[in-house]
């Protein structure tokens, strides 16, 4: 393991306790309303949350993110990218759906 600096390390673990909040309470509050809107809203927020602690990993060496490439392009790093704003564009629309009875 190699050291990260102390100011990268704080703000690994500022995100890593937030985010651990944040992906709780989403699933505590899908576990309320059980609507496929909300739960790829709670997808999302656990994708970022795991987003973050890969990058802490790799921040650490203990797993490279740039293990599986295609192009020179790390997959994970483009799945993590595109997932969460395209999980919470179709929580959004879905939800939008809902609202018109369609």
């Amino acid at each position: 393991m190699e050291f990260i600096g102390w100011e990268r390390g704080i703000i690994f673990l500022v995100q890593l306790g937030f985010g651990f909040i944040a992906a709780v309470a989403a699933v505590y509050l899908w576990s309320l309303t059980r609507e496929g809107a909300w739960l790829l809203a709670v997808l999302a927020t656990v994708l970022s949350y795991t987003d973050v602690l890969f990058q802490f990993l790799d921040a650490l060496g203990i797993f490279p993110m740039s293990t599986y490439q295609w192009g020179g392009v790390s997959l994970i790093r483009v799945g993590f990218a595109a997932g969460v704003p395209l999980l919470y564009a179709l929580a959004f629309l879905l939800a939008a759906f809902r609202q018109r009875k369609l």
